[in-house]
């Protein structure tokens, strides 16, 4: 997985995914690159996922080209209650937009 910042006017073309459903305790690692807006890596992280988002990205994963996806839990900085107030604002456009 690679997370990439986009902001403002920038649109491009995602799917948005919820996966906060099933047991929020039966997690697995992740490993995700991180890029900065110039596309130049950054870091590798590695974070728990539930194994439900695995299995809707084995489901997703397309051999041919990049899937660009918004995964609320991935995408909002959990830990951050001023971020996560600011992005369920914008809940509405993100999957509007996707």
């Amino acid at each position: 997985c690679e997370i990439e910042h986009h902001f403002g006017t920038e649109k491009p073309h995602y799917y948005a995914l919820s996966y906060v459903w099933g047991n929020a305790k039966d997690t697995v690692p992740i490993r995700i690159c991180t890029k900065d807006v110039d596309g130049k890596f950054l870091e590798k992280i590695v974070t728990q996922v539930t194994r439900n988002l695995i299995v809707a990205l084995e489901h997703l994963q397309q051999d041919d080209e990049d899937v660009v996806l918004w995964i609320d839990a991935l995408s909002i900085n959990q830990q951050d209650e001023v971020e996560k107030g600011q992005q369920i604002m914008r809940m509405g456009d993100i999957y509007a937009n996707a």
